[in-house]
């Protein structure tokens, strides 16, 4: 796609592509908070979409007119999308997601929050940090947080701007960070990288975009970090639970505790005294889809989780089953796409030993990302129950042959998870 340097005006024309998207409706509420003049496509229109975005329906090349001073694709966009090959012909200038998220935040003292895990946890709750220690910062998370009257986004009067910075397709190389949190580092995204160790030269580069004198804070108790930081020449501070106070948070699980440490001293880099941060974060009640409670079903309480990686999965599982030692975790999780779960294969069959009763709905296929797939459900249902040799697994054939499993078969003595990244989620509107 072009790359060209472009600031965003009061009254101009901008035309996003794939503006259902959780950062891109987030970036629209800017642009539309600045004066521009936003359109939008997508499959569909959802929630997260500004009332004040026309939004034209499914992408089209009729969407890209004459007179559209600038496009904005979401990196789902494949090159071969009608709209890009539209704007192209007519010779408009595009920019991909991060590509405009750093012009926008230019001129302001960013924070970008970047890593493999933990990421929107991390950002809403140094959001909530800020806000409560009177920072007003502007704010873009992947995810909706209660901290942020249940958006994506906060619009603030401050100059500090947090992001969270995805690194998938290398996203978060696009910014030039004041302070950088990197959460932890475990390979992912490999239908893009490939190997592991184009993974780990990714975020070596991104230390590089740190500005001179600006400060990496990163997790000291996590391998693949110390190795990637090591030999970094600029500002470090650590997180480390071995030196640290467990802090008295609302949310549970082990790794919120690096979370939120990683969210304290950002917000002390910020001059907010650790004090006042430990207070705040201690107060952070989680965000949309990160061990959302959501209700129960026949008594078993209802949980919504985005975890997609085996590291995220097996975490999450050990959080709800120190929460509630005596239920049983029934694990509802989609796969997201065939080539991270056939990456992934026996790293996902040992994590979700975790779970008492494990359901497998489908697995989510991601348009334009995948190739043939090798497997199919029952394969890794079979490959999970022949792991420790326990009918734990079975195919929920579907999320509506899975809810009504669900209805019939839940008890108050069950602790339900519903996990994944893709339309997972909506099986919670079925039983809740």
């Amino acid at each position: 796609m072009t790359k060209t340097k472009y600031f965003f005006k009061k009254g101009q024309k901008v035309h996003m592509i794939g503006v259902s998207g959780i950062g891109m409706s987030a970036l629209a509420a800017f642009l539309v908070n600045l004066g521009c003049k936003v359109t939008g496509s997508d499959m569909v229109q959802s929630l997260d979409v500004p009332e004040k975005v026309k939004f034209l329906g499914e992408q089209d090349a009729k969407n890209v007119k004459k007179g559209i001073d600038i496009v904005i694709a979401s990196h789902a966009i494949t090159l071969d999308n009608p709209e890009v090959d539209k704007a192209e012909k007519l010779g408009v200038p595009i920019l991909t997601y991060p590509e405009a998220v750093a012009e926008l935040t230019k001129g302001y003292k960013l924070v970008a929050v970047t890593g493999s895990h933990g990421k929107s946890t991390t950002t809403s709750m140094l959001a909530k940090v800020l806000i409560e220690c009177g920072v007003d910062p502007n704010v873009i998370v992947g995810t909706r947080s209660p901290d942020l009257d249940g958006k994506n986004y906060r619009i603030g009067k401050s100059d500090i701007f947090v992001i969270e910075a995805c690194e998938y397709r290398e996203s978060m190389l696009h910014y030039e960070p004041d302070v950088a949190v990197i959460t932890n580092i475990e390979p992912d995204h490999l239908d893009y990288y490939k190997t592991a160790e184009n993974y780990f030269k990714a975020f070596k580069k991104f230390l590089k975009k740190v500005k001179k004198g600006g400060t990496v804070i990163f997790n000291g108790d996590d391998k693949a970090s110390l190795d990637i930081v090591e030999g970094h020449k600029g500002n470090t501070e650590i997180v480390s639970m071995k030196n640290s106070e467990h802090l008295d948070l609302k949310v549970i699980g082990h790794y919120n505790q690096y979370n939120a440490w990683g969210a304290v001293k950002a917000a002390v880099e910020l001059g907010v005294s650790e004090e006042d941060a430990v207070n705040a974060v201690c107060q952070f009640e989680g965000t949309w889809r990160r061990l959302e409670y959501k209700g129960e079903c026949n008594g078993a309480k209802i949980y919504d989780d985005y975890g997609h990686h085996p590291t995220e999965v097996d975490a999450t599982l050990k959080a709800l089953t120190h929460a509630y030692p005596h239920k049983h975790i029934v694990c509802v999780f989609q796969p997201h796409q065939y080539s991270r779960t056939k990456h992934f294969f026996h790293e996902f069959v040992q994590a979700l030993q975790g779970a008492y009763v494990v359901i497998i709905p489908d697995i989510y296929e991601v348009s334009g990302r995948e190739e043939e797939p090798e497997f199919d459900v029952d394969d890794f249902v079979d490959a999970i129950n022949d792991y420790e040799e326990i009918n734990r697994a079975t195919n929920g054939e579907g999320l509506e042959n899975t809810a009504g499993m669900l209805r019939r078969e839940l008890e108050a003595s069950d602790i339900c998870v519903i996990m994944g990244a893709g339309n997972i989620t909506e099986l919670c509107g079925m039983i809740v």
